[in-house]
């Protein structure tokens, strides 16, 4: 969750952990006071559970494509990198290691 001031430089606006609430779908009050519940990649991976979320966090600060930035003694945030903007726009094919999904029991056995 980063905004561009320009055509390849993005400013970090949010911090991973609270990133990763999102992806997940938390109904923290920071969240909601922000009104991310409305966007529409709020809880989109809830289903995946937030140790997954967080290895696929940790595999995009490996392949350069995230990265965290100190606004401040205490703030830490995260942001995309060039080649993570390019990647997402589509300018950019890229091949990542993916964590390991999580597994799942199969419902239809119990």
């Amino acid at each position: 969750m980063s905004w561009r001031d320009s055509t390849t430089k993005w400013r970090a606006r949010w911090g991973k952990s609270r990133i990763i609430q999102m992806l997940l779908g938390s109904r923290n009050a920071p969240l909601l006071k922000a009104g991310i519940d409305k966007i529409p990649t709020y809880g989109l991976l809830k289903t995946l559970g937030e140790v997954y979320v967080k290895a696929l966090f940790l595999e995009m600060e490996r392949a350069g494509l995230v990265v965290t930035v100190r606004k401040n003694e205490f703030t830490i945030l995260l942001t995309l990198t060039r080649l993570g903007g390019s990647v997402m726009w589509n300018k950019t094919a890229y091949k990542m290691r993916w964590p390991e999904l999580p597994i799942r029991p199969d419902s239809s056995e119990t």
